[in-house]
């Protein structure tokens, strides 16, 4: 193989050099370019009317007349962002449990924004076995990092007696306070 480069003379083994080199770097960029939107292509995305459902927003302005002053909502909360993995060879594993998953309503406190409790708005789809199954394991991931989690049969309208473990929960929470 050397015998062919030293039968060449140096100016051809230059440009040889010189083209395997603008090659390679050809490759590399257009191998690490991510494909472009086409600048005149509009984008897919539209912006949506409200970000609760007509139930959830019919329940939302209702629990705003049941939930302590000292409180904030907070509505389809991830549970990523509520709940944190620790002690765990199968970190990713949890985290994947929890990634996916929101809560409907999330009530914290008005100036740290620590998780109180939370709400689940339980509609017609509950009654799926699937969903069932989904319920028990976000139960149980409310249950182990001891965080209430209610919840109440979605409905046309919404009475005192409809919030009754809400403001059950809120008496505690303010006798707990007071000892």
């Amino acid at each position: 193989m050397l015998e062919i480069f030293q039968n060449l003379k140096p100016m051809y083994v230059v440009l040889i050099i010189l083209v395997l080199v603008l090659i390679a770097v050809y490759a590399k960029e257009k191998n690490s370019k991510k494909p472009d939107t086409p600048q005149n292509e509009k984008l897919p995305y539209k912006l949506r009317d409200s970000v609760l459902t007509k139930a959830e927003l019919n329940f939302s302005k209702a629990l705003g007349q049941y939930v302590s002053g000292s409180y904030i909502i907070l509505t389809k909360v991830r549970l990523y962002d509520i709940f944190y993995v620790y002690g765990s060879s199968n970190r990713s594993s949890y985290n994947n449990k929890i990634s996916q998953k929101h809560v409907d309503f999330l009530i914290c406190d008005r100036i740290t924004f620590a998780p109180v409790y939370a709400i689940e708005l339980d509609d017609s789809s509950h009654n799926r076995p699937s969903v069932q199954d989904r319920d028990e394991e976000v139960n149980a991931i409310y249950a182990s990092a001891g965080l209430k989690l209610i919840h109440i049969k979605c409905r046309g309208e919404y009475t005192e007696k409809d919030f009754k473990e809400v403001i059950d929960y809120q008496n505690l929470l303010i006798q707990m306070q007071e000892l």
